[in-house]
C-alpha cells in the first residue's frame, strides 16, 4: 500500500503545482490588461482634454478652466484611481494650492472649473476635494483662492475688488439665511471671501455696516475697487 499512497501524494501535489501556476499566470494577465486599460484610459483623457482645450482655446476662460480641472485631478491622482479611492493616498496637496493660486490670479471661477472637472472625468470636484484634503488642507486650498470657510482667509490678501449685481440678488447673512432682495447694478461692497459649498455652489462674501453677507457668485461681478 506505500507505493500507491506516495503515488497520490505525488499525484496530487503535481496538480496543486499546475493549479498554482495557472492562477499565477492568470494574475500576470489580468495584472497586464489592467494596466494596459488604466494607461489607454489616460491617453483617451489626455486627447478629450487637449481636443477640449483646442476646441474653445487655451487663452479662453473655458480653456483655462479646462486645464485647471486637469492639473487638479492629476494632483489628486499621482497614484492611480483607484488606490485613492480606496486609501486615500496619492494626492499632491501643494499642486493643487498651486493650481487655486492660479485660478485666482487669472480669474477663473471656482464653478467653472468644477463644470469643466466634471465633463472630463464625471466626478465631482468639490466632492473629491473634501474627500482627498483634511480640514485644514481643504482651509488653506480655499486661502489659495483668496477663499476661506467661514473667516479663513489668506492672511496675506489685499481686498482690491468690489461686488456689484448683475442681475436680481438675494443677500444671505453669516447662517446663509436670506435677509433681503437687490436689484441689478448694486454696489454691495468690497469682496473678501469666497466660499465653495457642496454641488459646486459658490457665494461671494463681503461686509456690510460690520455684518457678514453672502451673494451668489453667478448674480454679481468684481471689479476694482475704487
Amino acid at each position: 500500500m506505500l507505493p500507491v499512497l506516495a503515488t497520490s501524494t505525488a499525484v496530487s501535489t503535481l496538480a496543486s503545482s499546475r493549479v498554482m501556476r495557472y492562477l499565477l499566470t492568470g494574475g500576470f494577465f489580468l495584472a497586464v490588461a489592467g494596466g494596459a486599460f488604466l494607461l489607454f484610459r489616460k491617453i483617451l483623457q489626455t486627447m478629450q482634454r487637449d481636443k477640449a482645450i483646442k476646441d474653445v482655446g487655451a487663452n479662453s476662460a473655458d480653456g483655462l478652466a479646462l486645464a485647471f480641472a486637469s492639473r487638479c485631478y492629476a494632483a489628486m491622482n499621482s497614484g492611480h484611481e483607484w488606490w485613492n479611492d480606496w486609501f486615500g493616498d496619492g494626492t499632491d496637496e501643494e499642486a493643487l494650492y498651486q493650481v487655486a493660486r492660479d485660478m485666482r490670479s487669472n480669474n477663473v471661477p471656482f464653478v467653472l472649473v468644477a463644470n469643466k472637472y466634471k465633463a472630463l472625468y464625471t466626478r465631482d470636484l468639490y466632492a473629491d476635494l473634501t474627500a482627498e484634503l483634511a480640514t485644514d488642507e481643504m482651509a488653506q486650498f480655499q486661502a489659495a483662492l483668496s477663499t476661506g470657510l467661514g473667516n479663513v482667509l489668506d492672511p496675506g490678501l489685499l481686498v482690491t475688488q468690489q461686488l456689484i449685481t448683475t442681475a436680481p440678488s438675494t443677500i444671505l447673512d453669516d447662517k446663509l439665511e436670506p435677509v433681503s432682495q437687490t436689484g441689478p447694478r448694486t454696489r454691495l461692497g468690497p469682496h473678501d471671501e469666497t466660499m465653495m459649498l457642496p454641488g459646486g455652489r459658490v457665494l461671494h462674501g463681503f461686509l456690510y455696516q460690520n455684518q457678514r453677507r453672502y451673494v451668489a457668485a453667478p448674480t454679481v461681478q468684481l471689479v476694482p475697487l475704487i
